[in-house]
């Protein structure tokens, strides 16, 4: 969700895994050569923030 009060100004909210599924990413693992790592990802949550351009 975005909303822009004033010009250069954007209030953001973002939801994450919104039905707290568990689930994983595989990534090349660079500490083991030729390994692949599995790693879990964050449960349900947000960010929420403010961002202005001049």
């Amino acid at each position: 969700m975005n909303y822009k009060p004033v010009k250069g100004m954007n209030v953001f909210f973002k939801l994450n895994n919104i039905f707290d599924r568990m689930y994983t990413d595989m990534t090349y693992d660079m500490r083991n050569p030729g390994g692949d790592g599995w790693y879990s990802q964050p449960g349900r949550n947000f960010v929420a923030g403010v961002e202005y351009t001049f």
